[in-house]
Order: C-alpha cells, then sequence, then structure tokens
C-alpha cells in the first residue's frame, strides 16, 4: 500500500436534515455549537427534500452562521444523496457528518482533526456519541456488522466511563462521522443505490477498508445525540439485501439467504422481504454500480475471512440490552427479588428476566447498574448472583458511589460461582442516592445466532449485608 498523505489543512461540516422542524432547537443548537468550535470549520446545511418548514429553518441559519445551503430537491434523495451533495458543496480536505438531532460538545473539531492528523493511514474516523438524555451513556463509538449484514453500535447502551474503547472501527457510524477527501477520490462517493437512510456509512466503511485505508475512533469527540429510532423495516431489511449482494462471495449467498429465511422471516413478514429483494433486483438505478462493483472484487474471496477480526472476534456484533426505560426516575432502594418489578432500580445493561436453573435471573452484560435512594442508613448490601452459561466462574467487582460525589466510597471484589448464592459486600451507606455498577471482568459470549454478551446473573437483592 503506498503511504498515506497526512491531511493538516482545512474541515468542512456537513449537518444533514429531513422533515427537521421537530427538532428546531436542537438544530438552532447544533450550528451555534459549530459557530463555536475552537477549530475553524467550513459548515454546509444539506436538506434531503424536506416537505415541512425545515429548509426555511436551514437557510435561515446558514445566513445568520454564514454557512452554506444545499438541497437535493429536483435530484437524488436519500442520505447517499444527501451526503453527496454536502460534498460537492464542500472544499475541506476532512469531511465531517452531523445529523440534525445531534449538538456537538466543545472541542469536537479539533480532535477529529487532530485524530486525522495523527493517523495519516485512515481513511475515516468515528466520534464517541453520547445519548443527550443520558450523556453518561455510549450511542456510538463506531459501528459492527455480522454476517446477516445486520449493523449496531460499538459501546451502546454502556457506560462511558466503564466501556473498553474499541481496537480498531469496522466502520464510523453516520452520525459523527469523519472522512478524509483523498480516500473520497480513491474509492468513491457514497451509494445513492441504498435507498432512504442506512446502509450508507457501512457501505462506505467497508470499501475504504477494502482499499487499505484503516478506520479509527477519535475518543476525544464527544456528541450529544436523541437517537432517533425512526427506521423503517422494509428499508432496514431492502439495504440489508443489498448489501449482501454486493458483498458477499457468490458462494455465500444461498448461506445468507437461508439463515435470513431462518431467523429474520416470518409469515408476517415473507410478502415484506419478497418485495425488498425484488427492489434491490428490478430497481435499475444503481444495480450497474453494484454489478461493476462485484465483478471488480470478484477475486477477493469470501467475506467472512476477509472481515474475519470483526466478524468473529471479541469486537463482534452482540444483542446489546436497551434499558432506557428504566431507572427514569430514582426509586427507593428496597430489597427485592428478580421479577418483582425491579426494573425502578435497573439502570443499565439488563437482559430480560428468563429462568436459569429453575430460578427467576436476569442476566447482565459486563458492567451494569442499578440506582436507588437510600431513605435511612444500612450496614451494607447483599446480592444474590451466580455466573453466566458456559463459564465456570465470573470475577466481579461490585462499585459504590453516592451520586453528586467524587469516586466509589464501597469497592469489593468477589469470585462468582455457576450456582446462586449470596454475595456480602460491607461498608456502612448514609441515606441518599446511590449508583452501584456491577463490573465483570470479561464478557462470556452466548451461541445464539445473535449471542448475548454475559456479566454476571442477578437473582436478588437484600439490604444489610447479614
Amino acid at each position: 500500500m503506498n503511504e498515506r498523505q497526512a491531511c493538516t489543512s482545512t474541515i468542512s461540516v456537513i449537518m444533514l436534515n429531513h422533515n427537521g422542524m421537530r427538532l428546531q432547537g436542537t438544530i438552532q443548537r447544533c450550528v451555534l455549537s459549530l459557530r463555536q468550535q475552537s477549530a475553524e470549520a467550513e459548515i454546509v446545511l444539506v436538506d434531503d427534500s424536506s416537505t415541512d418548514d425545515s429548509p426555511a429553518l436551514l437557510q435561515s441559519l446558514a445566513q445568520e452562521y454564514n454557512a452554506l445551503y444545499v438541497s437535493t430537491l429536483g435530484g437524488g434523495t436519500g442520505v447517499g444523496a444527501a451526503r453527496n451533495a454536502g460534498i460537492h458543496a464542500a472544499s475541506g480536505d476532512l469531511l465531517a457528518f452531523i445529523d440534525n438531532d445531534a449538538v456537538p460538545c466543545a472541542g469536537w473539531l479539533e480532535a477529529v482533526q487532530a485524530c486525522m492528523i495523527q493517523h495519516p493511514q485512515a481513511g475515516a474516523c468515528a466520534s464517541k456519541v453520547l445519548f443527550m438524555d443520558r450523556p453518561e451513556m455510549v450511542n456510538s463509538m463506531g459501528s459492527l456488522l455480522n454476517l446477516q449484514f445486520q449493523g449496531t453500535n460499538a459501546g451502546l447502551n454502556q457506560m462511558e466511563a466503564f466501556c473498553a474503547e474499541p481496537a480498531e472501527v469496522m466502520y464510523p457510524t453516520g452520525c459523527g462521522m469523519v472522512l478524509r477527501r483523498a480516500a473520497l477520490d480513491e474509492v468513491g462517493l457514497f451509494d445513492e443505490g441504498f435507498i432512504n437512510w442506512g446502509a450508507d456509512d457501512a457501505d462506505m466503511g467497508l470499501r475504504l477498508r477494502r482499499a487499505g485505508w484503516d478506520i479509527v475512533l477519535a475518543s476525544e469527540a464527544r456528541i450529544h445525540h436523541i437517537h432517533n429510532a425512526s427506521h423503517v423495516r422494509f428499508w432496514d431489511t431492502r439495504n440489508r439485501i443489498r448489501m449482501a449482494l454486493k458483498y458477499l462471495y457468490w458462494l455465500e449467498l444461498p448461506w445468507f439467504m437461508l439463515r435470513d429465511l431462518r431467523y429474520n422471516v416470518s409469515l408476517h413478514t415473507l410478502f415484506e422481504h419478497i418485495r425488498a429483494w425484488f427492489s434491490c433486483i428490478f430497481r435499475f438505478k444503481g444495480l450497474g454500480g453494484l454489478l461493476s462493483y462485484r465483478w471488480a472484487n470478484r477475486k477477493r474471496g469470501l467475506f467472512r475471512r476477509e472481515f474475519a477480526r470483526f466478524l468473529f472476534s471479541g469486537q463482534r456484533l452482540s444483542m446489546v440490552p436497551d434499558n432506557r426505560s428504566f431507572g427514569a426516575n430514582t426509586a427507593p432502594l428496597t430489597t427485592f427479588a428478580v421479577g418483582q418489578g425491579e426494573e425502578n432500580l435497573l439502570y443499565h445493561g439488563w437482559y430480560w428476566v428468563e429462568k436459569y436453573l429453575g430460578r427467576q435471573t436476569r442476566f447482565a452484560i459486563e458492567d451494569a447498574s442499578l440506582r436507588g435512594s437510600l431513605r435511612e442508613p444500612v450496614e451494607g448490601l447483599a446480592f444474590e448472583l451466580v455466573s453466566p452459561r458456559n463459564a465456570a466462574q465470573q470475577q466481579m467487582t461490585v462499585l459504590i458511589r453516592h451520586v453528586g460525589q467524587e469516586g466509589f466510597c464501597i469497592r469489593e471484589t468477589f469470585v462468582v460461582d455457576p450456582l446462586p448464592r449470596w454475595y456480602h459486600v460491607s461498608g456502612h451507606l448514609e441515606l441518599g442516592d446511590y449508583e452501584i455498577i456491577l463490573k465483570s471482568a470479561v464478557a462470556v459470549y452466548g451461541h445464539e445466532p445473535f449471542p448475548r454478551r454475559y456479566g454476571v446473573g442477578l437473582l436478588g437483592l437484600r439490604l444489610g449485608s447479614e
């Protein structure tokens, strides 16, 4: 591979919008934050054929903050077309992307620019995206695919303080993605054959990797994101199938189809699935580009071998619990057994209640938490725990912090056995709000088609150490 040239000059930020009037306040804060960044940048506001009043909002903001305004009206639509319109209008050597439901933190642009200068072999970098309503929780640190081309975000729904940053990023998540223009000159613009929103960032990441470019995480570059989970299942399925048609070696396609039928298709979704295949094959716009890409890469061999380090290693995609509906308000910290309405005390990292060894159990990822309020002092806590299936034992540390104070007042480590038993945490706890972290030493992967990542299993909690 030829030595890559470091970029030390200009950066453009491209903000994408589609029917964003409901996000008016967030859009205004985003543009203001971009203009207040410590690194100077060109701002490009792209509207993707909106039918509400948001184009007028963007035009007004462009005038107020000396930004460029671009619209895809009359041309291609969808996230790929919107990104390409922004790229054509931008002049920077680095191209940073942000969504209309996100606000960059102070120093974001400086951090991504420094990261790309530090890594001249990187064609792209990902930002660290945090939930706007829970800024201590990770939304994304780059993204991953599995063999069915289903994607998820690295670090999703984990606490930033305990989440291990990925050694490398399979592809940069669209919100906060930064691309090097020299890399785009080599691999081409975004594939507009991916309709609507989805798969554009994954496709770009895989093309960059195949061209020999690295993709890294700018760990100091933070963005707060509302996380609009409004994807339409049909388009997700359709674009996922198109990814398979574009990247899988021909011998892998029958296996992909059979696995899809087994795990992703039911009687209720069969027609939708057939329609998605027809859309990929018989929508001629974009089909030529797909076929020419397959032909140019026909000698690459098995996709699963080419990207094995992301598909089968500890960085692979796994099922991540979404507990954002848990612990909305601080509840009294009380004794409970799992399955008795403990959701008000759980905060993040917990799977559903299931029967394990005849008991109601909640397994957790390797870092999970509880939050609650003590109405009177107690001497310690006790947890009924079990090590995850497929593991003889699991080392786990309990960390207890008084909310609003620095550091942990209690830190205790146990070796959790494969049969349930009580583990006692000693120490005096005054009344007040507390955060309890259960931090396991390793993640144990299950054997499901889309595996869970286990830490320990929780069966109950009681106040007092005895």
